[in-house]
């Protein structure tokens, strides 16, 4: 940009003393003497109250000491994002036939491939096609596959079908005027944002245009030995079914570690071993795709020696802690494990205490900022939410994934959420989350969540 070579892993000098103003057309100012470039000089990010500025070019928050700064646009930039020269003119013929031109303004002008105003990315024109597209958007992916869909989705340029569609991923109206990923194999049409597509936790990076889709090969979690007897993957032993019986004993499924005490559960045969599992539990298949993660979980048993976590894990969506099955991807260095019931959530998710259906639509910054409107929980932006689309109503993945109803040592009745006789809204103590209640209303004291699933309370 300013005509130096800078060697790959050089340091660049941005002490005082010598620190240069660096200027980029991006910053153009218009003044009697004509137009001029606004100029940056390297300050000492001085840290107010913890917060620390984002970078206008990458979005990120600048952690090193030293950073460009504008005070007449109050723009911060990361050195490194400023040495990256912008080149004039790009040609990339697979986008468009003729070459692309760089803008040297802050312009808002809308993208044709993802519709999108971005005044931090380089925007590129083509004048007489009346065509605009951001740095980034001319190299975006041809095909790809996101978590969020079952199928392999490819970029499709304007025009779009005419009718009103809908983002698969922020549920948001896709522009039938710019560019957008579809599914070519759904009937009814799947069709998402170009950016929401290319999210880090929807999308695992690779390109798959020219590359052969590949049939994945899922093993079955279970072998079946007779009628109602099967040898299950995670047990040594055989394994019965037990029908609609009622379990009054202080038993928890394997899988999922929660109580077992009414419908369909499979049981060890061997009198000395209470293995036992939900029935759901006993299906749920060993290879999934989640909408929580880019690349396939595998379904594996928690042993004592796991990751020297003493047979315990904190699940990545509810945050809880958990010793039951677990769906894992150890491919990163980050390592990414759900807990059997917010493995088992999908789009869309009817939940049973609400008239619409749930969706992930928030954005992970607007996931820190929601309320949840269950355990009313303002501190924890770690646990992942699920929100409706026609209404304001938000649920962490912990209180969508608590059994509808509970068994209670006091009360020989099952527990539904209480209702207010009044209002008619549920009763919610701020503090203590949802309650259970007798559905018989010969009860009349509701029992907190974490008292009524607690194993004491069996």
């Amino acid at each position: 940009m300013c005509g130096q070579h800078f060697e790959e892993g050089s340091i660049v000098d941005l002490t005082p003393a010598g620190s240069v103003p660096w200027k980029s057309p991006m910053f153009l100012n218009r003044a009697s003497t004509g137009i001029t470039i606004t100029p940056f000089t390297v300050i000492t990010i001085a840290t107010r109250a913890g917060h620390k500025p984002d970078c206008f070019f990458c979005e990120t928050q600048i952690h090193s000491e030293r950073a460009y700064f504008c005070p007449t646009y109050i723009v911060h930039i990361h050195v490194v994002c400023a040495l990256k020269p912008i080149p004039i003119i790009i040609d990339h013929f697979k986008r468009h036939s003729h070459p692309l031109t760089f803008f040297p303004k802050q312009a808002s002008l809308a993208c044709n491939i993802c519709g999108v105003i971005k005044k931090s990315i380089p925007t590129y024109i083509i004048a007489r096609c009346v065509f605009v597209v951001h740095q980034d958007c001319i190299y975006f992916p041809y095909v790809i596959r996101i978590c969020r869909h079952h199928h392999r989705i490819s970029f499709t340029y304007s025009p779009l079908p005419s009718r009103n569609l809908s983002c698969g991923v922020c549920r948001h109206k896709v522009d039938n005027c710019c560019g957008a990923c579809s599914c070519n194999k759904c009937d009814e049409g799947y069709f998402v944002h170009s950016r929401c597509a290319l999210r880090k936790d929807l999308w695992d990076g690779e390109e798959l245009e020219g590359k052969p889709e590949e049939i994945e090969i899922v093993h079955d979690p279970f072998e079946t030995i007779a009628d109602g007897i099967i040898l299950h993957f995670s047990h040594r032993h055989h394994l019965k079914l037990e029908i609609s019986r009622v379990y009054d004993e202080d038993k928890y499924c394997q899988g999922c570690v929660l109580p077992i005490f009414e419908g369909n559960y499979y049981s060890c045969v061997d009198d000395h071993c209470d293995f036992i599992l939900h029935e759901r539990c006993v299906n749920a298949p060993r290879k999934i795709r989640h909408p929580l993660h880019a690349r396939p979980l595998t379904l594996k048993v928690v042993t004592n020696e796991f990751y020297d976590n003493r047979g315990f894990f904190y699940c990545s969506a509810c945050q809880r802690v958990s010793n039951g099955f677990i769906y894992e991807d150890s491919s990163e260095e980050k390592f990414f494990w759900l807990d059997l019931q917010c493995a088992l959530i999908s789009e869309p998710f009817e939940y049973e205490g609400h008239d619409h259906p749930l969706f992930l639509a928030l954005t992970p910054d607007e996931e820190r900022g929601a309320t949840r409107q269950i355990c009313h929980d303002y501190s924890c932006g770690k646990s992942r939410k699920l929100n409706c689309i026609e209404c304001d109503f938000i649920i962490c993945f912990e209180c969508a994934t608590l059994p509808y109803k509970a068994k209670y040592k006091h009360d020989n009745h099952s527990h539904q959420p209480d209702w207010c006789e009044a209002c008619e809204k549920k009763i919610v103590h701020p503090k203590e989350g949802g309650l259970y209640a007798c559905d018989e209303y010969c009860c009349t004291t509701p029992v907190p969540v974490h008292i009524c699933l607690s194993p004491k309370a069996h």
